[in-house]
């Protein structure tokens, strides 16, 4: 419902986010919730609201999507935030709103609320009305024996699983919506021009082709249950028809084709001498300002910027118990070497630590000891960011999608 008419907006898509289908319209407007110190309601009621959400219940809050209670309080990580929330409780009143600090888990001074917003992580709910839809319409969809269906019993249970975003047809009656229903919804958007690659429309083209034959090799299989891709993705004559409506600016692609071909000689780098306990930050720490004095350049991987501040915080008094000068560097400053200092932080996704000539590039796994694999599975491989490392020159526009 905003109007974008005043503001420089830039809408960045795969192709891939330009063909899929998602939930109805109208659902994501139940996607949120408002809390407010003055409402009257039950730890009890935003715990399943949480779970409800797609929020996992952990011990110690720390990452996104994350929420514990101990006794009347309630730490949450909401979508959206750079820090996490914690609400104090007595009985159905809400004393008091405070973000803290997900390193230290110390309340932040002065930052008390009176309000936020929850909002969900994910574009489908498991809750009572849509399990029974989805139950009743995944019958009618397979013949399956679905006493012995895996996916069927998981989502029955309320559990989520793998790859349950293409089955969202099953969760709703209404029908679903795309990327251009949104755009098309709000008046401020109808003016957007489109800058895509000049072989945008035959990569549409390859990738319909590449998900029907996928769909009809997996259709011949005995007990597949495998949605038609008309269910799934909008088809190539409707994404089509869709930008044609927009003016569009085309561009070249000046991508290096044999960037496959170079041999960038890193290894992997594995901790097994590292105890791994709830001191795992410090005892990494002591083990790469150690690596530092024997003339390593340290390399420390953060994605998200506020979590980079946290570890940064964390780590000045240590270097500066040792002398040790840090630096704040962006991918470019890497390439060009436009660095003073050997202990480094760099704000980019790693799968795994790498070792690279004299540099040791840290994961954040690797650094606090936890191991996502939902953020694994979105993060950048080691190759394409070694690859970065060499295309990039100055002037070269990144964009991260």
């Amino acid at each position: 419902n905003q109007n974008f008419i005043k503001k420089n907006t830039l809408i960045i898509s795969t192709i891939n986010a330009l063909l899929i289908r998602n939930s109805p319209v109208s659902f994501y407007k139940n996607l949120f919730f408002n809390i407010n110190i003055t409402k009257n309601i039950s730890i009890n009621f935003i715990r399943d609201l949480l779970i409800e959400y797609g929020y996992e219940k952990v011990e110690i809050v720390r990452e996104v999507g994350e929420f514990s209670i101990r006794g009347d309080i309630l730490d949450a990580f909401i979508n959206g935030y750079s820090n996490p929330f914690r609400i104090n409780f007595f009985d159905l009143k809400i004393e008091s709103i405070i973000t803290f600090n997900p390193l230290s888990q110390r309340n932040i001074p002065n930052t008390n609320v009176d309000k936020f917003t929850i909002y969900s992580l994910t574009e489908y709910k498991l809750n009572k009305i849509r399990i029974n839809l989805f139950k009743d319409k995944y019958k009618k969809s397979f013949e399956l024996d679905i006493k012995n269906d895996f996916f069927y019993s998981l989502i029955s249970s309320g559990q989520r699983s793998e790859g349950i975003e293409y089955f969202l047809k099953l969760f709703h009656d209404d029908k679903l919506s795309n990327i251009f229903d949104f755009i098309s919804f709000n008046n401020s958007l109808k003016s957007i021009i489109t800058i895509s690659n000049k072989n945008c429309i035959s990569l549409l083209s390859q990738r319909n082709d590449e998900i029907n034959n996928f769909y009809f090799s997996r259709k011949t299989e005995e007990e597949s249950n495998i949605l038609h891709p008309n269910d799934i993705y909008l088809s190539f004559d409707e994404v089509e028809s869709h930008l044609e409506k927009f003016k569009t600016l085309k561009i070249e692609n000046n991508l290096d084709k044999n960037i496959n071909s170079l041999d960038l000689n890193s290894k992997k780098l594995i901790f097994s001498e590292i105890k791994r306990n709830e001191n795992n930050l410090s005892n990494m720490l002591s083990y790469l300002i150690e690596q530092h004095n024997d003339c390593k350049k340290v390399v420390i991987c953060i994605n998200e910027e506020n979590k980079l501040k946290n570890i940064i915080s964390y780590c000045e008094a240590k270097l500066r118990d040792f002398n040790i000068h840090f630096q704040v560097v962006k991918i470019v400053d890497l390439i060009l070497q436009n660095h003073t200092c050997q202990f480094l932080f760099c704000r980019c996704s790693l799968d795994y630590s790498f070792q690279l000539h004299d540099y040791l590039f840290i994961s954040e796994n690797d650094l606090t000891g936890k191991t996502n694999k939902s953020n694994l599975s979105k993060s950048r491989k080691v190759e394409n960011f070694l690859k970065d490392l060499t295309t990039l020159s100055i002037d070269d526009y990144v964009t991260h999608v």
